[in-house]
């Protein structure tokens, strides 16, 4: 799930036409999204449960993250 609490227009709008753009793709390794909301003072949207690990966890076990050079 993705919550964040309203108030600023702008960046509700954003996070609104997130859940539009993610709900409608049908992609390997893209995460589908589900239903959209409003609860008192906060917008969400719901998706499914990715098994993993956390991002920074891959990224800090990294040694280098980039490239080598040729």
């Amino acid at each position: 799930m993705k919550v964040r609490r309203r108030g600023q227009d702008a960046l509700d709008r954003r996070f609104l036409r997130e859940f539009e753009s993610m709900r409608l793709l049908r992609l390997p390794g893209v995460v589908q999204v589900h239903e959209a909301g409003i609860e008192e003072d906060y917008l969400w949207f719901s998706m499914d449960i990715v098994r993993g690990q956390p991002f920074l966890r891959v990224l800090l076990a990294e040694p280098d993250p980039r490239p080598a050079s040729a």
